[in-house]
């Protein structure tokens, strides 16, 4: 569900530069996401955009603990954008 909406977010909105979804090894039940957005306003957008309000309501009784930590901007280089299956 995560995976599918990460995927479509990647491939079909410009201001999603990347976003990546990781379970632990050792207990596949505990996610990690990193989500990296063209600016701030592409971040806002995004949190307030139809598809992630669909999918927060899909996945709200999954999550027991929810931390937000927002970085400094770095200058990253990539190579390309695209989501791969």
């Amino acid at each position: 569900m995560m995976s599918e909406e990460y995927f479509r977010a990647v491939e079909k909105n410009s201001d999603v530069v990347g976003m990546f979804l990781t379970a632990k090894k050792e207990n596949p039940n505990i996610f990690h996401t990193m989500n990296i957005f063209k600016d701030e306003n592409s971040y806002k957008n995004y949190l307030n955009s139809a598809e992630n309000k669909n999918l927060r309501e899909k996945i709200k009784n999954m999550i027991m603990l929810e931390k937000n930590i927002e970085y400094l901007p770095t200058k990253i280089s990539m190579t390309g954008k695209g989501a791969r299956k």
